[in-house]
């Protein structure tokens, strides 16, 4: 019995052996066809191991993990799915576990179980965090939220597959979906950026073509469409599958369109249009077509696609297209028929949103037809809408209206609150800006309509920008701002007749207004020129007239008055009058200007101009020294215009004929006259200069003195008695009497420390001291004076008095500094150049060249075309010189000779003519010194010094006769003194 037991056992292990070997022999074939891609067969071989009771564990969870995959191979996707179901439920703990989890998930999204898709994947996550396909797993879940639209999430979880890069596989489709999931969120600079990341780093993925294309795409959406054509015209969109292609083109042709480039747009529409497309894209690119023949003006074209849509059709589009034939009927001036097509809009869609546009179309056919009435009550139907777009339309067209009509501040109320419900800057805002800008400068709100038509002129110049820049032209001539005027009246240039005379006529207003009146001349010239017919051109002749008068052309001016006056009767007024006979007599006409002022009393006896006329005939004949004729009219004014305010100047005058006569005590009643019944006037002054004068004359100075003080004594408080007393040293001085100068001067500090005139007391105190040698007094007054004021004109004189001072006591840092303390408060100050040129002369006493050269350098650079400039290029000739550098003398030197003919041209050619003869080249430097004796002849320092140059010069070249002509001529003009010494050695030398 034992025997028979372990022969059984034997036979069943030997069985089990062969078993064993048998399933192992059917994996490796199963494996085979599975590398084989024989994938049906593998399944069937698979499918035996798994059905067999002798596979192990381990054995049958790799032939359903297998026979899975081969399922997937065949497509067969819900048989798959049941493998690997089976596998994690009955093996969790074997190896194929995880991918069979992944590989649910993934057969879950493409059948499009989304959620059975994630709770596979959840199930991954938590069970294999560290996974090496988690990548892979995060992409799987956020593609399945990404296809059930919830976008924020898919966010998440393909931010979170990109972020685990080296464990997803499909690390570029996550790329891409992202960018996707942020279209579908409209945030495109998002979705930019991550297709840019994909073209960045995965350029040759079989995704970057589409990744291009989304780009194109999302510019287009953000409206930056010149971007999109930019985006949309890479070459690698050549890849693109014929169905992206087509996309690709219907958003290029629309940016195009968008950009107004209309020819592009229509090219690649028209190849859009026949190609393989739906029905109702068709119908958009076809209404595209039309509204971009519209936009070619092409209105018939437009008519017959906008017409055809509209009949074959009652879709969303053939309603639109109804609008737009009706609008392409307007614009072909066939008004009856737009008339027509726009009331059967109205009738069939009255409460479309088109609708208000419709009114607001009829509103602006009725503008245009001049039927006002009915267009406003229309247009503000229109006004009513919803739609901004068509409110802010109808709201400027309102605007518009009043504009015709001359109401300005109801355009500007319709203006203005068509801009409040417009944010975008379309063509109807800046229309109502634009008549916004020009009702306020018929309301003479200047400032507000600059406002406006300001921001136009920098945001969009070429918008109406003839318009714009003649109204901004008229605000600034109005605000008296005549540059800027003139600036935009220059930029107005058009072709329009009416615009053109008033953009010629308001120039010759700007320029006459700023006193150009060159300029003035020729703009009125060129205005009569051109629309001499014209109801104001005699008011254009007579600003013409005052123009030459104010260049001073008095003949032309006299000509163009008498015209006016004598021939057209154009006497408009007496100041016109006035400036005729001031014309006249500026131009020399003397004896017709003293009749022309008799006549305009008579003709304007009561005008502001009367005295004036009669003051200027008795100053024509004072002019021409005809004393007693002029003592005659003044007095005649005296009596004839007892209220006039030029009296006390008459009695002035009359006291200067006199004086002029050599009638001293008559003429000292008349200023004294000014002086005690016009205490009170500024004429005190030019009074006491008088009586100053004519004591002079009679050798009594100290009765003109008595006379200030007795004033003072009368009139302590007097509004000119500071200037009246400072009269007193200026009296002392005049006639070099400085010690009684010096003692008025400190009278008047004492008196008045509180005036305006201290520091000139102080400053004439200081040249005072000056005649005396008195440099210790003469510093501390100039200092006062800079104590007082850095600004002021009187300061400078004050500094340079100073800094002379200091440098003839060789303090040569004190004068720099003295100097430098005004130049850095005196800024743009005309007197700058001649301090500079001061401190540069100090720095060269001093040896400081390096800051010399410095200033000069700044003088010469900044100050061109001034005195000093063309001093410092002599000075800085001179140095070069001083340094044998002649070759950057001579420049310097030659052009100042050329271009004065004063004492500085005649210092420039002697230093010329020595920077020849120091290099021996001894014909130019006598040329050069010859230059002097020619043409500077009046400059005998620098005529002598050259006779001397040219006596050695000839001298060199052997030829003693004329050195000896030379030197004699220097004796006849000098028989003593350094210049006849040095003539008188050289003569005993030869």
């Amino acid at each position: 019995m034992k025997r028979k037991i372990i022969l059984l056992s034997l036979m069943i292990f030997c069985l089990a052996t062969v078993r064993a070997q048998s399933l192992n022999e059917i994996f490796d074939k199963a494996a085979e066809l599975y590398n084989q891609k024989n994938y049906s067969d593998s399944y069937r071989y698979y499918s035996i191991i798994i059905r067999s009771e002798g596979a192990n564990a381990g054995t049958k969870a790799a032939a359903l993990y297998y026979a899975g995959e081969s399922l997937i191979n065949t497509s067969d996707y819900s048989a798959a799915a049941t493998q690997f179901e089976t596998l994690i439920s009955d093996y969790p703990f074997s190896n194929y576990h995880e991918l069979s989890l992944l590989r649910l998930g993934e057969i879950y999204y493409n059948s499009g179980t989304y959620r059975k898709c994630r709770e596979r994947l959840f199930y991954f996550l938590e069970k294999y965090p560290g996974s090496a396909h988690l990548g892979t797993a995060y992409f799987w879940l956020a593609a399945s939220y990404a296809a059930e639209n919830k976008y924020y999430e898919a966010e998440e979880y393909f931010n979170l597959s990109i972020s685990n890069a080296t464990t997803n596989k499909y690390l570029v489709d996550a790329i891409y979906s992202l960018g996707a999931v942020y279209e579908k969120l409209g945030d495109y600079q998002e979705a930019i950026s991550n297709y840019d990341e994909l073209l960045s780093y995965y350029g040759d993925s079989d995704l970057a073509p589409l990744a291009q294309m989304r780009i194109g795409v999302c510019y287009f959406k953000i409206g930056d469409y010149t971007t999109t054509t930019l985006e949309l015209s890479n070459p690698i969109l050549e890849k693109l599958s014929d169905k992206s292609r087509i996309e690709k083109d219907y958003y290029l042709s629309n940016a195009f369109m968008r950009l107004g480039e209309y020819d592009k747009a229509e090219k690649l529409m028209s190849k859009l249009v026949v190609s393989d497309i739906s029905e109702d894209t068709r119908r958009k690119i076809t209404y595209n077509l039309g509204w971009i023949k519209f936009q070619h003006k092409d209105y018939e074209g437009a008519y017959e696609i906008f017409s055809s849509l509209n009949r074959t059709s009652n879709d969303t589009i053939s309603v639109y297209a109804l609008f737009w034939s009706a609008e392409s009927k307007r614009y072909m001036n066939d008004r009856e028929e737009a008339d027509r097509l726009y009331r059967e809009f109205i009738e069939n869609y009255p409460n479309h949103p088109l609708a208000s546009k419709v009114n607001l179309s009829k509103g602006a056919l009725l503008f245009e037809s001049a039927t006002q009435k009915d267009a406003e009550s229309i247009l503000k139907h229109a006004a009513a809408s919803d739609d901004l777009e068509t409110k802010s339309r109808a709201l400027t067209l309102l605007g518009e209206l009043k504009l015709k009509e001359k109401k300005y501040a109801e355009a500007r109320n319709y203006f203005s609150e068509a801009l409040s419900v417009n944010n975008s800057y379309n063509e109807p805002y800046k229309r109502a800006k634009l008549g916004k800008g020009i009702s306020e400068f018929y309301l003479n709100k200047y400032r507000d309509a600059l406002n406006d038509l300001t921001f136009l002129y920098n945001k969009f110049r070429d918008f109406e920008k003839d318009k714009v820049n003649f109204y901004m032209a008229e605000s600034y001539l109005f605000l008296s701002e005549y540059d800027n005027a003139i600036k935009h009246y220059n930029l107005a240039a058009s072709d329009d007749r009416l615009l053109n005379k008033q953009v010629i006529l308001g120039k010759a207003y700007a320029y006459f207004n700023k006193k150009d009146f060159p300029n003035s001349v020729y703009y009125f010239n060129d205005y009569l020129k051109k629309y001499g017919n014209e109801k104001i051109s005699k008011e254009v002749k007579l600003r013409l007239a005052d123009s030459y008068f104010g260049m001073k052309n008095f003949d032309k001016a006299s000509a163009i008055y008498e015209d006016l006056f004598k021939k057209e009767n154009a006497i408009s007024s007496a100041q016109n009058y006035y400036q005729y006979c001031q014309a006249l007599y500026k131009a020399g006409k003397t004896a017709q200007a003293v009749i022309e002022f008799s006549n305009l009393q008579k003709l304007f006896p009561y005008s502001n101009y009367t005295d004036d006329a009669q003051y200027v005939i008795g100053w024509i004949y004072f002019q021409q020294n005809q004393y007693d004729w002029a003592v005659d009219n003044y007095l005649r004014l005296i009596r004839k215009y007892p209220n006039s305010a030029l009296i006390p100047i008459a009695y002035y005058s009359i006291g200067d004929s006199y004086y002029n006569m050599g009638q001293y005590d008559s003429a000292l009643i008349y200023y004294e006259k000014v002086l005690n019944e016009y205490p009170n006037t500024s004429y005190i002054i030019d009074a006491v200069n008088g009586i100053q004068y004519s004591y002079i004359a009679k050798d009594e100075i100290d009765k003109a003195v008595k006379i200030i003080d007795d004033f003072i004594k009368r009139y302590p408080n007097q509004k000119y008695s500071d200037q009246f007393y400072l009269k007193k040293g200026d009296i002392f001085y005049s006639v070099g009497e400085y010690y009684k100068a010096i003692n008025a001067y400190y009278d008047f500090i004492n008196r008045y420390q509180t005036s305006a005139l201290l520091k000139n007391a102080y400053y004439w105190l200081g040249k005072s001291a000056v005649n005396i040698n008195n440099d210790t007094l003469a510093i501390a007054a100039f200092n006062q004076v800079l104590n007082l004021s850095l600004t002021s004109d009187i300061s400078v004189s004050a500094a340079l008095e100073l800094s002379n001072l200091y440098s003839k006591q060789k303090q040569f840092d004190s004068a720099v500094e003295t100097l430098n303390k005004v130049i850095g408060k005196t800024g743009e100050s005309k007197r700058m150049p001649e301090l500079l040129f001061a401190r540069a002369l100090i720095e060269v006493k001093s040896n400081n060249l390096e800051k010399a050269y410095q200033t000069f350098e700044r003088v010469i650079n900044y100050y061109d075309g001034t005195l000093f400039a063309d001093k410092a290029k002599v000075e800085t000739g001179k140095l070069e010189l001083n340094q044998k550098r002649y070759e950057s003398a001579i420049p310097l030197l030659r052009e100042v000779a050329e271009k004065r003919l004063d004492d500085i041209g005649a210092e420039a050619q002697y230093y010329l003519g020595l920077s020849y003869m120091e290099q021996e080249q001894f014909n130019e430097a006598i040329t050069a010194f010859v230059r002097v004796r020619s043409v500077f002849a009046a400059y005998d320092d620098w005529y002598t010094r050259s006779l001397l140059r040219l006596g050695d010069c000839y001298l060199k070249l052997n030829d003693k006769k004329l050195a000896r002509e030379m030197y004699r001529a220097v004796l006849r003009r000098h028989n003593s003194g350094e210049y006849a010494d040095e003539a008188n050695k050289k003569l005993k030398r030869l």
